[in-house]
C-alpha cells in the first residue's frame, strides 16, 4: 500500500487520510473560512475547525510563510485571557480570474481571498456577435491582461455563462 487511502470496490475509504493529505485538507478549512468570513480571531478558527490550538498555530504559520494570510494583534478584549491574534487573508496573495458572460456584457475580474475584487474591466454592447467562437476570443482578450497582472499568484479561473438549467442533474437548456 502506498500513500494513498485504499478503496473497496465501491469507493468507500478503507482507511483514513495520510498525514500530508490531512495537513492539506486542514490548510483548505482555514482558507475557507478565511475566504468566507474574512479576519477571524485565531481562537474562532480553532472552534470552528474542531482543530487544537497548537494545530491552528502550525497552519497559519504555514500560511503567512506562503505569503497568504497575515497575523495581527486583536485590540478588542471580551474576556479573561490573552487577546486571540486575528488572521487576515492577503488579497493579493492568491488571486482567481472570474470572468462572466450574460446577454449584453462580458466581464472579467481578479477577486482574492475574502471576495476582494482586485480588478475588474468589463466589455458591454455588442463583441462581434453572439457565437461561441466570437464570445470566447472577446473574454480571452478581456481576462488576458488581468491574468498577466496575476502573474504566477493566479492559482484558478472560472467562467459563468446564463443559462436554463435543470435542477435534478445540472443540465444546460438554453
Amino acid at each position: 500500500m502506498g500513500d494513498r487511502p485504499t478503496t473497496e470496490s465501491d469507493g468507500r475509504r478503507t482507511r483514513g487520510l495520510g498525514s500530508d493529505e490531512l495537513r492539506h485538507h486542514n490548510l483548505g478549512a482555514v482558507l475557507e473560512i478565511l475566504h468566507l468570513a474574512g479576519p477571524t480571531a485565531r481562537s474562532e478558527l480553532t472552534t470552528r475547525t474542531g482543530l487544537n490550538r497548537s494545530t491552528i498555530g502550525r497552519l497559519i504559520a504555514e500560511l503567512a510563510s506562503a505569503g497568504l494570510v497575515e497575523e495581527t494583534v486583536s485590540t478588542g478584549q471580551k474576556g479573561p485571557g490573552r487577546p486571540s491574534p486575528i488572521v487576515s487573508p492577503i488579497p493579493s496573495a492568491a488571486p482567481v480570474l472570474a470572468m462572466e458572460v450574460s446577454l449584453d456584457t462580458l466581464s472579467a475580474a481578479l477577486v482574492g481571498p475574502g471576495g476582494s475584487v482586485l480588478s475588474r474591466v468589463e466589455l458591454m454592447g455588442d463583441w462581434g456577435g453572439i457565437t461561441a467562437r466570437r464570445t470566447i476570443n472577446a473574454l480571452g482578450r478581456l481576462a488576458a491582461p488581468l491574468a498577466e497582472e496575476a502573474g504566477e499568484r493566479l492559482v484558478g479561473a472560472a467562467v459563468a455563462v446564463p443559462g436554463i438549467v435543470r435542477r435534478e442533474d445540472g443540465f444546460v437548456h438554453f
